[in-house]
């Protein structure tokens, strides 16, 4: 759990129930670190991100997903099959809500086949994003395209395919990105994205 999080100057300085830590940084380190450790807090408590400033989280991923783009091939890749899983959770648990609304007693019939039907969209997206994890993970092309570039939300190629980076429901898209930050920095050695302590990334060893 995170218990205390500060900046002084050029330092940051970390207290967690894990371990006290106190280092130098540069400024663009500093942006990653910041992502990390409010998704991983989010993550492992289950604090909602509307808890943490927007501010802060949202330039720590848009820091992210920069760094990533400029990366190696194999780091788009690990980001792509994150993202895309994330993608299927959310829209799987989008169709099953819908379904257990569709099926409630006092849902009309209306309702009920509005509800069926969007369950029906929303899961047939899920099997798409399913596909292009499978696509990315057998070697088709990726590419991750910032916000900088594309000039609105972050989207990813796969084989040509597009997919763009967000939730279903807009006031949930910081809790997606904070869980994407998470789970893709338990695969990556995310510190070494911009300019960190080693030369370039580093994929963490298989668990």
């Amino acid at each position: 759990m995170l218990r205390g999080f500060c900046f002084w100057g050029g330092m940051i300085y970390c207290r967690s129930s894990l371990s006290n830590l106190t280092f130098w940084a540069t400024p663009a380190v500093r942006k990653l670190i910041c992502a990390i450790l409010l998704a991983l807090a989010l993550a492992d408590t289950g604090v909602s991100a509307e808890a943490i400033s927007e501010g802060q989280d949202k330039a720590g991923w848009v820091f992210l997903v920069q760094e990533v783009a400029r990366s190696e091939p194999a780091i788009q890749r690990v980001f792509a099959t994150v993202v895309l899983l994330q993608l299927a959770e959310v829209h799987l648990g989008e169709a099953g809500l819908a379904r257990r609304q569709a099926s409630a007693e006092t849902t009309d019939a209306r309702e009920r086949k509005r509800l069926f039907g969007w369950a029906v969209v929303v899961e047939g997206e899920a099997q798409r994003y399913l596909r292009l994890h499978d696509a990315a993970q057998t070697g088709a092309p990726v590419r991750v395209m910032p916000a900088a570039e594309t000039g609105r939300q972050p989207l990813l190629s796969v084989g040509g395919r597009v997919v763009i980076l967000s939730h279903l429901r807009p006031s949930q898209q910081a809790e997606l990105e904070a869980f994407i930050v998470a789970d893709f920095c338990r695969q990556v050695d995310c510190l070494s994205l911009g300019g960190g302590p080693r030369a370039g990334p580093q994929l963490a060893p298989p668990h």
